[in-house]
């Protein structure tokens, strides 16, 4: 599987609910998000959207996916995203 891109805000604010962030890419029937502490995935862990709440803007940068199926993992794909 190849993950080609992230797509999703890149400057949040700390009252930001309910952030949306779509990996996109060939053949993944899986997807790993790792988020900074001050993230919280509130769903989708394991598909191609998730939904963040920011609780604090200590360590935002940057969220990162990867993507798997029957053939092996993809690479790393990350979004650097900053408090603004």
């Amino acid at each position: 599987p190849i993950i080609t891109n992230i797509s999703g805000r890149t400057t949040i604010c700390l009252s930001d609910l309910n952030l949306n962030y779509t990996a996109t890419g060939i053949n993944a029937t899986s997807y790993n998000w790792t988020v900074q502490p001050g993230i919280t995935i509130n769903s989708g862990q394991g598909s191609p959207t998730i939904n963040l709440l920011i609780i604090s803007a200590a360590i935002l940068n940057p969220i990162s996916v990867s993507g798997s199926n029957a053939c092996g993992s993809s690479n790393v794909t990350t979004l650097s995203i900053s408090y603004g």
